[in-house]
């Protein structure tokens, strides 16, 4: 062996050994002088849907890192929550009903000393589970039920759907999420027969609220035959027939031939008279095309029975972009969004049409000449 490689053998045994001399166990910063702090005093509690805040006056103590409130939730496990000593309040969530619960706060030093716990007790306004619950909706749609829901605290929610099944069990079919407001939450996929239907809601501590049963019969729903389609009166237009040939490519759409001001109007006959459950529009997906140039932004649809009638409108449609970047980025799920296509639901209340018309009012970048990829039909045929 040559003198450098011993020499590099040598420096690697000694790193080695200071290594293991040298081993130590990382303490919390500052020095431990065995002396917990005082407890928070001056509790205020103010109850909120589900929880409560907690105000409190902190000890005088330089070496004060944060406060711990400990409780148990509403299934009976232990929860903690904590606040830094550079505010004076922390906030409880995720109690599943109005009952008084007990929390005690610990003051707690850099080193990790508890205090004597301040106890105080705390009763939530109604959570959000049940409010979002005492106003479900459930009307009965194609394939499905569409299920009107408000929720005020835009909690994050899922509203399920459980079925009677051939045994009389009662299982899940399917759940919508959401942290909207309010609006409405559509499950479809189920089958033209009577049944008996469920519907609770569970918030993302896992409180459960009641169940609401119905006795109901999902309307039929089939996609519309596409190869029955054709355009008329669309000469501002070339390849109109690229919207509807069931291929879903960067290369495969139609588009305006000469820029112009909105609006730009699409004429399609469906081939049958139906009535429309969902409309799905895919834009051209591209680095250069997704979300910008011309892919549709806003529009309108219209329908008629018959050409001799007047257009009746009846829906109104805003794409949307999940991560919410500037025109020319966008975000994986953004990618994922478009590649599925967007789906828009008809009133329920619409009449059956044979002719559809699309109002495009806006694109994405601003360009004034329309461009899309495909769109997809849904209805019952009549």
């Amino acid at each position: 062996m040559n003198k450098s490689n011993i020499m590099l053998l040598t420096v690697s045994v000694l790193l080695s050994t200071a290594c293991v001399k040298n081993k130590e166990t990382r303490e919390p910063l500052g020095s431990n002088d065995g002396t917990a702090p005082a407890p928070v005093t001056n509790i205020q509690t103010t109850p909120i849907p589900g929880g409560a805040v907690l105000r409190y006056t902190l000890p005088d103590d330089l070496d004060l890192s944060y406060v711990k409130a400990t409780y148990f939730n509403s299934q009976g496990q232990p929860m903690e929550v904590c606040a830094s000593s550079y505010v004076d309040s922390l906030k409880i969530e995720g109690l599943g009903d109005t009952n008084v619960y007990e929390v005690q706060l610990y003051s707690v030093d850099k080193s990790e000393n508890y205090s004597s716990p301040a106890t105080t007790a705390i009763t939530p306004l109604t959570p959000p589970v049940e409010t979002v619950f005492a106003s479900l909706e459930p009307k009965v749609g194609f394939g499905g039920f569409v299920i009107g829901f408000e929720n005020e605290t835009r909690s994050d929610i899922a509203v399920y759907l459980i079925r009677r099944d051939s045994l009389g069990i009662f299982d899940v079919f399917d759940a919508a999420y959401t942290s909207m407001s309010g609006g409405d939450l559509t499950i479809r996929g189920l089958p033209n027969e009577e049944n008996e239907f469920g519907f609770f809601v569970r918030d993302r501590y896992n409180n459960f609220s009641d169940t609401l049963f119905v006795t109901a019969t999902p309307w039929a729903e089939e996609q519309l035959d596409k190869k029955l389609f054709s355009d008329f009166d669309n000469s501002a237009w070339s390849f109109v027939w690229g919207v509807y040939d069931d291929v879903i490519d960067w290369g495969n759409y139609s588009f305006i031939t000469t820029p112009f001001d909105f609006p730009h109007y699409m004429n399609i006959d469906l081939g049958v008279l139906a009535k429309l459950s969902r409309l799905k529009i895919w834009q051209r997906i591209g680095d250069d095309t997704l979300f910008q140039h011309g892919m549709p932004k806003t529009w309108k649809m219209y329908g008629k029975s018959s050409m001799e009638e007047p257009w009746v409108f009846l829906m109104e449609c805003n794409s949307f972009k999940p991560s919410g970047l500037p025109i020319g980025q966008y975000s994986t799920e953004d990618w994922e969004y478009a590649e599925a296509g967007e789906e828009f639901s008809f009133p329920l209340e619409a009449e059956p049409v044979r002719y559809l018309r699309f109002e495009f009012t806006a694109t994405w970048g601003g360009y004034k000449g329309t461009a899309f990829s495909e769109f997809t039909i849904w209805g019952e045929i009549k």
